[in-house]
Formats: C-alpha cells, sequence, structure tokens
C-alpha cells in the first residue's frame, strides 16, 4: 500500500479545515502538531464518507444493469492509471476535502 493512500486524507482534511468557513479562522492559530492532529482527524471523516459512497456506487452499480456496463468502464479506466489499493479513496478524500468546503 502506497504513501499517498494515508497521506491523502491528510491533505484533503488539512484542506477542507482551511477553506471551511467555520474552521479557517481557528487553524489559523493553531501549532504545527494540534493542525496536524485536526487534519487527520478531519481527514479521517471525509475517507469513511468517501468509502461509504464508494461502496455504495458500487452496490447500486450492480443493482442497476443500466449504469453497470459505464461504471465497470470507469472501474478499469481507474486501476490502469493507478493500480494501488484503495487509491480511489484516497483520491475522493483528497479532492472531497477541497470540493466540500465551500
Amino acid at each position: 500500500m502506497g504513501f499517498g493512500v494515508f497521506f491523502l486524507p491528510l491533505v484533503g482534511g488539512y484542506l477542507f479545515l482551511k477553506h471551511s468557513n467555520f474552521t479557517r479562522f481557528l487553524i489559523a492559530r493553531q501549532s504545527g502538531y494540534n493542525l496536524l492532529l485536526e487534519s487527520a482527524h478531519a481527514g479521517f471523516w471525509l475517507l469513511l464518507a468517501s468509502r461509504i459512497v464508494l461502496l455504495c456506487i458500487g452496490v447500486l452499480s450492480e443493482e442497476l444493469d443500466c449504469l453497470s456496463e459505464e461504471l465497470d468502464s470507469i472501474g478499469r479506466a481507474w486501476s490502469d492509471f493507478s493500480p494501488v489499493d484503495y487509491s480511489g479513496t484516497a483520491a475522493d478524500t483528497g479532492q472531497g476535502g477541497l470540493s466540500s468546503s465551500k
């Protein structure tokens, strides 16, 4: 398992904390280790939410035959692009941290 699988949720948590209206003034006053722990905490929750969403998409693709082929082709393209296990969840967490804060 690559280092990026653990690093992207941390970055996603930091981006969420930095760009969220509720927390951006709080993290400006944090020291290094406190900011790291807060980012890891937010990244964990983003990772959990991301994994649940991706598992639900997987279950829905099996239930709905009309979307099954398209989602399978997207999954094959992603595994060709990044063959690391759980890289889709990690990438979704990093992107989710930035997009969910606005």
